[in-house]
C-alpha cells in the first residue's frame, strides 16, 4: 500500500470518527437543548476567550523558542520568528491532515533557515516524546490534586459495580480454579516462548518507542540551558491549562470551577487530538464528560467544550494562514541572497 493511499485512509478514519462524535453528541439532545448550546455561543463573554488567545499565543512562542534550543547543539540557530511561524503552520496543517504538521514545520525551516529536514524532524520527534511525558505528569497531578473527585466517580461507576460482580464470583470455587490455572498457564507460556515474544514485531515496536522516550529525555542534558528548556516545557503546558481556566469565566455555569478542573480537562481532553482530526467532535465530548465530574450539566458542559475548541481552532487557522503570508515577506532578503 502506497503512502498516499495509507494517508488518505488515515485521514478518512480520523475525520469520520470526529464527525461521528459530533453526530453522537447532538443526536442525544432535544431541540431545546440544542438551542441552549447555540445560545451559549451568543451569550458567552468573549473577552475571556480573547485573554485565552493571548495566553495561547505566548505558549506557542515558548514552543518555538524551545524548538530553537533543541537545534542549537547541532550548530543551527533559527530565528524565533521563523520557528514560531513554522509551529503555527504545523498546527494549521495538522487540522487538515493527520501528522502533516510535523512535516510542514521541518520543511519551512529547511526552506528559510537551511536546516536539513532530517535534523529538524529528529528534534520534532524528541519534542513529541517530551510533550507526552509532560502530559503524563499532568495526568499525575490531576490524580494527586483531584483525587477525591476522581475517586468518587470511579467508586460509583466502576469499583462498586466490580465489587458486586466479584463478590458473587468469589463464591464460585470451580471458576476460581479455572482462573488460577489460566493464570499459571499464561506465566509458563510467556517464560517458555520469551525469545519469540521479544522478537515479535509489535513487541519490538513497543520496545523501540520506549527507548525513544528514554533517548528523548537524555537529549535534554546536551542542551546549553537544560533548566530553561524544562521551564519552557512547563510554561507550554501551564499555558494550555490557563487558557482553559480563564475560559471558564465566559459562561455562568463554568465560572465557579477551580483551577484543578482546568488541569483535569487538559489531562483527559488532550486525548481528543490523538483520536480525531484536530480534536473535532472528541474534544467537546471529553470536556463535557470531565465537567460532569464537577457538577456541570451535560448541555452547558458540551457548549463550553465547543466554545473553547472552536476558539482554539479559529486561532490556529488564523495564525497559520498569517504565518504562510508573512514567512516569504519577512524572509525576502534571505531569499534574494540565496538566489
Amino acid at each position: 500500500m502506497s503512502k498516499t493511499v495509507k494517508s488518505a485512509i488515515q485521514f478518512t478514519i480520523f475525520l469520520g470518527l470526529g464527525l461521528f462524535l459530533v453526530y453522537y453528541a447532538f443526536s442525544g439532545l432535544s431541540d431545546t437543548e440544542i438551542d441552549t448550546v447555540k445560545n451559549a455561543f451568543y451569550s458567552a463573554n468573549y473577552w475571556w476567550i480573547g485573554l485565552g488567545f493571548i495566553i495561547s499565543g505566548l505558549s506557542h512562542v515558548c514552543r518555538a523558542y524551545r524548538w530553537k534550543m533543541m537545534l542549537q547543539p547541532m550548530n543551527y540557530n533559527p530565528s524565533v520568528t521563523n520557528s514560531f511561524f513554522a509551529v503555527m503552520v504545523g498546527y494549521l496543517a495538522n487540522m487538515a491532515f493527520p501528522r502533516l504538521g510535523e512535516v510542514s514545520r521541518c520543511t519551512i525551516l529547511t526552506k528559510y533557515e537551511k536546516i536539513p529536514f532530517t535534523t529538524s524532524f529528529g528534534t520534532v520527534v524528541s519534542e513529541r516524546i517530551i510533550d507526552t511525558i509532560t502530559w503524563l505528569l499532568v495526568i499525575s497531578l490531576t490524580i494527586l490534586f483531584q483525587f477525591s473527585v476522581l475517586f468518587n466517580f470511579l467508586n460509583t461507576n466502576i469499583l462498586l459495580p466490580l465489587q458486586t460482580k466479584f463478590s458473587s464470583l468469589l463464591n464460585n470455587v470451580a471458576l476460581l480454579v479455572i482462573l488460577a490455572f489460566a493464570g499459571i498457564s499464561i506465566v509458563v507460556t510467556l517464560f517458555v516462548f520469551r525469545k519469540k515474544i521479544l522478537a515479535n514485531p509489535l513487541v519490538v515496536k513497543i520496545t523501540t518507542v520506549a527507548k525513544g522516550f528514554i533517548d528523548g529525555l537524555m537529549s535534554i542534558k546536551n542542551l546549553k540551558k537544560p533548566g530553561l528548556f524544562i521551564l519552557l516545557s512547563v510554561l507550554i503546558w501551564l499555558g494550555y491549562i490557563l487558557v482553559t481556566y480563564v475560559s471558564f469565566f465566559c459562561m455562568p455555569e463554568t465560572s465557579t470551577l477551580s483551577f484543578g478542573a482546568a488541569i483535569a480537562i487538559i489531562a483527559f481532553a488532550t486525548l481528543a487530538v490523538v483520536l480525531t482530526q484536530g480534536g473535532i467532535g472528541a474534544y467537546p465530548l471529553l470536556a463535557m464528560q470531565v465537567l460532569l465530574l464537577y457538577g456541570v450539566d451535560k448541555v452547558p458542559g458540551l457548549a463550553f467544550g465547543w466554545i473553547i475548541w472552536s476558539a482554539q481552532a479559529f486561532q490556529n487557522i488564523l495564525l497559520g494562514f498569517l504565518s504562510l503570508i508573512l514567512l516569504p515577506l519577512l524572509n525576502k532578503e534571505k531569499t534574494i541572497v540565496n538566489r
